[in-house]
């Protein structure tokens, strides 16, 4: 006899909840019509053809395996028995209402209540260990950041591609790596500045949300606003010498939103100082893996759909290289990257050349340095000097990678962007230069004025017609 018994007098909605409830936890039993007199056949029909509309689609997943009735008499009377089992693909949920926490059910004792939202996490961590292939917390998702960067990098976008990323299960149903690149996704990346090297007087934040693709534009486009532009006398893809190399940074900050934690409540934090930034992620190094096994360029993504995901997008090799280009990027200076790494916590710390000045000249520790930071992005190379050679080649793919030298800032990794859509087109307008891009109306106009001044770019026409080709 199954272990817990729910009794009504006819079809309700009721019913389909307590199925989903039974589902969701142990299992049980429903009879239906213990009020009535008589059962006949016509309500026998009716209660039978809404059970085969629950199985057939009105609950998701479905429940076919774990659902079966049959008619008994109990008490001198005529009862439809439906006997359900604990399913084995929870959460289960009414499709047409969708898989909120509030509208997701479980049995409590005699009752069927809600889950809610902690439970709800937990029932799908349950059934799942995966992380990538646990159901999504949120049932209705958008991807309008992800079209635009899929377009932009010219992929194919329907639902078997979206089987092979890891968006869409066997049952249909979307999964966490669909909800991190969705718009509902709700981690987030916190950016501070500080007016100094002690984090006390706060000079700009921004706290990001959304898809991994808005929040790594939005990121970048924040952090370029405290970055001084390259003058018209120094080469385009070379700058001041006191600064943070802009490759290691776009690696610090892309291996923070591959390789966090994303089952951890907790965001990416990015504290812009005087004399270094601090790239702190949530979850330390993936189970069995080494903070020296990493620097040796040992690739272990905890997250593979995700990983695969940057790669495809142009911003990531997959070859295991990040922390390698941070170090890389730090050849021939007086300064040196720093990783660390506990059980709960991924850190890289930045220094630039005002960690060299504090160090040479001013004995006193924390001592504010009168020039600010706000060159961080810029990268330390006189124009002379060669570029560094990197002794690890990266692997070919089957799609074309951005290619993104220690020497360029992230200003100029978007004009490279703009003369390679010239490339396939004689113009270009401001706006296909947004959606190109990913970036804001202001961004771009920022950045299309620079490659006019840099002589990169020619103006035609004027206006609305207005448009602009390689010079």
């Amino acid at each position: 006899m199954a272990s817990e018994i729910a009794s009504f007098d006819t079809w309700t909605l009721d019913v389909v909840r307590t199925i989903t409830a039974f589902a969701n936890t142990d299992g049980g039993q429903i009879r239906l019509g213990v009020g009535r007199t008589t059962l006949d056949q016509k309500t026998t029909d009716e209660w039978l053809a809404k059970l085969h509309a629950v199985l057939m689609g009105e609950v998701k997943p479905t429940l076919i395996p774990f659902v079966s009735c049959r008619l008994e008499e109990i008490d001198h009377r005529m009862v439809l028995v439906i006997d359900v089992m604990r399913g084995t693909s929870r959460p289960y949920y009414i499709a047409e209402v969708g898989m909120w926490p509030d509208m997701v059910f479980v049995r409590d004792h005699a009752a069927t209540v809600p889950l809610g939202e902690v439970g709800l996490k937990a029932l799908i961590a349950e059934s799942n260990p995966s992380f990538e292939a646990q159901r999504a917390e949120s049932y209705e998702l958008t991807f309008d950041e992800l079209t635009k960067a899929v377009r932009r990098r010219h992929l194919a976008d329907d639902e078997r591609r979206r089987r092979d990323w890891g968006f869409v299960d066997q049952l249909g149903c979307s999964t966490r790596v669909a909800q991190l690149f969705s718009d509902q996704n709700t981690s987030v990346v916190r950016l501070t500045v500080f007016d100094g090297v002690t984090p006390e007087d706060v000079k700009a934040r921004l706290v990001s949300t959304g898809s991994l693709i808005r929040q790594w534009q939005q990121v970048t486009d924040f952090l370029e606003k405290f970055a001084p532009t390259p003058s018209a006398n120094e080469s385009l893809f070379l700058s001041a010498a006191d600064t943070v190399p802009a490759a290691a940074l776009r690696e610090a900050f892309l291996n923070a939103l591959m390789h966090r934690d994303y089952s951890v409540d907790a965001p990416i934090d990015i504290w812009v100082f005087q004399d270094r930034i601090v790239v702190t992620n949530p979850g330390g190094p993936k189970r069995g893996a080494q903070l020296d096994d990493m620097l040796l360029g040992v690739s272990s993504p905890r997250y593979p759909h995700v990983a695969q995901m940057f790669e495809r997008l142009g911003l990531a090799t997959g070859a295991g290289v990040g922390l390698n280009r941070i170090r890389l990027a730090y050849q021939g200076r007086q300064v040196s990257p720093e990783f660390k790494a506990t059980s709960h916590a991924f850190q890289v710390i930045l220094p630039n050349g005002h960690a060299v000045q504090k160090t040479n000249t001013n004995p006193v520790a924390n001592m504010p340095v009168e020039k600010p930071l706000v060159k961080s992005l810029v990268v330390n190379m006189p124009v002379n000097q060669p570029e560094p050679q990197t002794s690890l080649p990266l692997p070919s793919t089957q799609e074309p990678l951005v290619h993104h030298p220690e020497s360029m800032t992230m200003e100029d990794i978007k004009m490279r962007e703009i003369l390679a859509l010239l490339d396939t087109r004689e113009t270009i307008t401001r706006r296909e230069v947004d959606e190109a891009l990913g970036v804001s109306q202001s961004t771009a106009s920022n950045v299309i004025r620079r490659m006019l001044e840099l002589g990169l770019l020619r103006k035609i026409g004027s206006g609305r017609l207005l448009h602009y080709a390689k010079a």
